[in-house]
């Protein structure tokens, strides 16, 4: 990456309009906390003429913000393939093997200098050290590292082991506490199932739900799909992450990887390379405490993670589209392609109203509960145009992961980070 700090500010930019080749925006701080999907348009510019920092500031708001990038890449040509020469694995940022929003925000703020916390000022963007008085860009290392930690803030009278709030608008952990302690994350594992499922197979393939079920540990919590049910791969994913369906974890499991690497593996074969995704790439998202064993998080004793990397996991979860509006519905009715129609109810509490734990700003995520993990939370919030991620691990009750994640949704909304 060297080499690249040091080229001119002209040969970056290029290379940033370029960058939208295998882009389609799916991070925006400001979107709808609707739980049904609504279709937004944007008014974008023909052109774009950079000469100085305040053209950045495409939306006139007087900041140079992600809604600016997501501009800059809309409106750039559609290419088939990058320009001879780039090496598209400079650009993945985010390691996930194909350029995202993600990459394109980093990109612009660790390699032209750009804080996008700061109001422009008019001074062309810098490309090497910041000035003193200016805050230096951090690091994916540094953005893990709390701002408050010690105290277990909000957390008075309710029980649990691990917790972590993530501002993902910005990009930073706010509060730790036991953060890197390795704990059984449960059915909060069906994140990265459905994390790598979306990465490899798109949303719209159909599957044949076959024996792959049967591999679905007892007493597990059912989707209740059957062999013979044709589902594409978005329903599969609904029937993962509402009622958390183990048949269904291990049915996208199998299928993913048999349409990766050849339908005439078997199904154990099948979920063994599967779960070698899994563990690749929670590798690549920069966990560090963290095996998974199973895409449905029975406990295993090597079946583990923690509440940092629990947060990695699901910010990304939080920044695919698709996988977050699924993960916000608090009830959804589908009819699949076998012409079944299946209802289910999101296991989170947070999204229903009369449960005694409903929070207006929520917006998913998952849940998790056995009696190894205790009971579990993933939870994301938006609210004034931020979004939080709260992940509570091994709390005694439901009554202690919902509330506390209420509490540190409010201190840190007020807050205003």
């Amino acid at each position: 990456m060297k080499k690249y700090l040091n080229a001119s500010l002209s040969l970056i930019l290029s290379l940033v309009l370029v960058l939208s080749v295998f882009l389609v925006p799916s991070f925006a701080v400001n979107e709808s906390s609707s739980h049904e999907e609504t279709a937004t348009q944007e008014e974008e510019p023909s052109s774009i003429k950079v000469k100085s920092y305040k053209d950045y500031d495409l939306t006139g708001d007087g900041r140079f913000t992600i809604s600016d990038v997501r501009i800059i890449l809309r409106i750039s040509a559609k290419l088939d393939v990058l320009p001879e020469g780039i090496d598209i694995s400079v650009f993945d940022m985010d390691k996930n093997g194909r350029l995202t929003i993600t990459d394109a925000r980093l990109l612009l703020i660790d390699l032209l200098g750009i804080d996008t916390s700061k109001t422009v000022t008019g001074t062309k963007p810098h490309t090497t050290k910041p000035p003193a008085t200016q805050k230096p860009v951090t690091t994916t290392r540094d953005r893990m590292k709390p701002v408050d930690s010690g105290k277990v803030l909000g957390s008075e009278g309710y029980a649990f082991r691990e917790s972590v709030v993530y501002d993902l608008t910005n990009d930073q952990m706010l509060y730790s506490y036991n953060a890197t302690t390795a704990a059984y994350p449960a059915s909060m594992t069906k994140l990265m199932t459905a994390l790598v499922a979306s990465k490899y197979v798109p949303m719209d393939y159909v599957i044949t739900v076959g024996s792959e079920i049967y591999l679905t540990e007892s007493n597990s919590s059912l989707s209740y799909i059957r062999p013979g049910y044709r589902m594409t791969m978005k329903d599969l994913i609904t029937s993962l992450l509402l009622p958390s369906g183990c048949d269904s974890a291990y049915c996208i499991a199998v299928q993913t990887a048999k349409y990766l690497y050849g339908y005439n593996l078997s199904n154990q074969t099948a979920l063994n390379k599967f779960v070698n995704l899994m563990n690749q790439t929670a590798k690549e998202l920069g966990c560090i405490n963290t095996h998974f064993v199973n895409p449905s998080g029975f406990p295993y004793s090597d079946h583990y993670t923690c509440a940092r990397d629990m947060a990695l996991i699901a910010k990304q979860v939080y920044w695919n589209r698709t996988l977050r509006l699924i993960a916000s519905w608090y009830r959804k009715t589908i009819t699949i392609e076998s012409g079944q129609t299946l209802t289910y109810d999101n296991s989170n509490k947070l999204l229903w109203h009369g449960s005694g734990y409903y929070y207006d700003y929520a917006m998913g995520m998952k849940t998790g509960t056995t009696s190894e993990a205790g009971c579990c939370l993933t939870a994301a919030a938006e609210k004034d145009g931020r979004a939080l991620l709260v992940i509570i691990m091994g709390a005694d009750w439901n009554r202690d992961r919902y509330n506390c994640a209420i509490n540190y949704f409010e201190h840190y909304f007020a807050k205003g980070y």
